[in-house]
């Protein structure tokens, strides 16, 4: 991705060059090297801000609410992931916006907003039900997610029949 970075750098390519900052930036942050993967972002949001392609500020989006999350800033990784939904909503890319949907229900969890988490869990499995495109383990992890919430809602019949529900 660096590599990537300085070639479209290289060739005047302001897009290219933002797109593969921003993906630095994850995978920056997924190894822990977190001011390196904020550093990459920073770069990165103005050019794919003024860059051909608007819904690519979803995905930046996404990676700076990893960021923030992963750095502890949950209210900031929030906003982020808000922003990224939107935009991905807009832009008519449901996939995506599941995906983030669970990242951003996961934050509310964290941050004890219980309603925004159970409604942004159902919806992710919802929306995995009635598609082909998700996986069974993303399906249990938002249905494992989902009883945690309804236990610290202390409804626990819900948390259990989300639990065994497959």
């Amino acid at each position: 991705l660096r590599r990537a970075a300085a070639l479209h750098r290289r060739a005047g390519d302001a897009f290219g060059t933002g797109y593969s900052l921003m993906r630095l930036g994850g995978a920056l942050a997924r190894t822990g090297r977190l001011d390196l993967a904020q550093r990459a972002l920073d770069a990165a949001r103005p050019l794919l801000a003024h860059g051909p392609m608007p819904a690519a500020m979803a995905p930046y989006f996404h990676a700076a609410g990893f960021v923030r999350k992963l750095a502890g800033d949950l209210a900031g990784a929030r906003e982020h992931y808000e922003k990224g939904l939107s935009i991905y909503r807009s832009a008519g890319l449901e996939g995506d916006a599941t995906q983030l949907c669970g990242g951003l229900a996961d934050t509310n969890w964290a941050l004890g907003a219980l309603d925004a988490a159970d409604t942004g869990f159902r919806e992710v499995i919802a929306t995995m039900r009635g598609s082909s495109g998700g996986t069974e383990l993303v399906l249990g992890v938002n249905l494992t997610n989902l009883a945690g919430v309804l236990v610290e809602r202390r409804a626990h019949p819900q948390a259990r029949a989300a639990e065994v529900v497959s």
